[in-house]
Parts: C-alpha cells; structure tokens; sequence
C-alpha cells in the first residue's frame, strides 16, 4: 500500500523492502509465472543501446501521452530506461491503469496488481519481480518528468511503477531516478480527476480516499521509438 499519501508524497513501494544495499543487476531474465497470473522477472534484459534515442508513446482509453526517455550515455538514468522499455516490450503495461492521481502531485501506474481487467486486487505495491538501483544526479522533479518511485529513499526504486509529475516537487531530488520527461499529453494527465483508493483501509482525517474511485486511465499499449 502506498504510504504518506497525506503529507503530500507518496511513501516507497513495499517490493523489496527491508534491503539496505541496491540490488546488483546482471542483465538475466527468468520470467515465472506466479500464482496470480502475474509475469515476474529475475532481471530486465539489457535492450537499450545508451547510443540512441528513445521515447514512449503511452496509448491509453483517453488518448495518447508521448514521453522523451533518458537512456543516452550523459543522461544518467540507463538501469530505468532500460527496464521501462524492457517491460514494454513484454506487453508487461498493456491493461495497467494509473491507479493513484492527485493534481498538484503525481499520476502513478506500473502496478501489475492494478489491472483494469479487475482480475487482483490493486495494492499499489506491486512490481515486476525486480527492484533498481536509484541513479541520482542533478535533474530535478519538475513538472511533466518521468519517475521510478523510491522503495529504499536514495538506494532502490520499484522496477516498474512510474510517476509522472503534475507539478513541481523537488523534495525527492538525489533521492529517486528521474527517466524521463512527457513530450505531449500533459493537458490529459491535467485534466484527470483525483484517484486514490483505499487500498483496503478505511478513509480517515489522514488519507481522505476514495471507496469508489473514478474510471481509471487505463494504459492500453506502449510503442517504443528509437531514433
């Protein structure tokens, strides 16, 4: 479940908690099919050459959102380009919705658990089965930029989940790996209601949220360009 929601961040994800060291990433991949039906990774494949160009093209049931992705040698953010376009490759997004919006902070999906198809329960946790070392440098939270949220602040990401910003929020800068930045599709991701599921718990003074959140936007493809 996503905590701190209420002082205005979002808390770290729950995969892989409890590890003080990132994890060492070797570039092998063993999908396994766990019990819920979701594909998990031992690692992401190694596929994006840091000599090229890339961007994301997210179609959704509400129109399309166009992300420039960091992958070039000086960009500094390779571990999570690579893994976004590794998942995308494997459909892994495809059905995904962006399960937690707020205006004034951020629009989140990745969680495989988060399935438009309602076939889970969406938890806000979940990811591919892997988890990222955060790749820190000087980029800043700035509106429309791409972001893996932080499990261990500073140390290790969710292999999966992103944020895009819907404003500026340099509290976390250093502290999580900036990947990204939306080239077109800002006015959509402005003009979405505020979503945010209970997660099982009860609304409170605390986490004021929603026991019938709003139709989700749903991811319902990813096309990968390379220049």
């Amino acid at each position: 479940m996503i905590g701190g929601v209420a002082a205005g961040t979002l808390g770290y994800t729950g995969v892989g908690g409890g590890r003080s060291n990132p994890p060492e990433i070797d570039r092998t991949t063993t999908p396994e099919e766990t019990p819920s039906g979701i594909v998990r990774y031992e690692r992401p494949e190694q596929v994006v050459d840091p000599a090229r160009q890339y961007f994301a093209t997210l179609k959704t049931n509400q129109g399309d959102v166009r992300i420039e992705l960091l992958a070039l040698f000086n960009d500094g953010a390779r571990e999570a380009t690579n893994s976004f376009v590794f998942l995308a490759q494997q459909d892994f997004y495809d059905g995904l919705e962006f399960f937690f919006v707020r205006q004034g902070f951020v629009a989140q999906a990745g969680d495989p658990t988060c399935n438009a198809a309602g076939e889970l329960d969406c938890t806000g946790s979940g990811g591919p089965g892997y988890t990222l070392p955060v790749e820190a440098d000087d980029r800043s939270h700035e509106l429309g930029t791409l972001v893996s949220p932080a499990i261990i602040e500073g140390q290790e990401v969710n292999g999966s989940q992103f944020r895009i910003l819907l404003a500026d929020d340099r509290r976390l800068d250093g502290k999580e790996t900036v990947f990204g930045r939306v080239v077109s599709g800002m006015e959509l991701l402005s003009a979405l209601p505020d979503r945010l599921p209970c997660f099982g718990q009860d609304p409170s003074d605390a986490y004021p949220c929603q026991t019938e959140p709003p139709t989700p936007l749903v991811i319902e493809d990813v096309i990968i360009e390379v220049t």
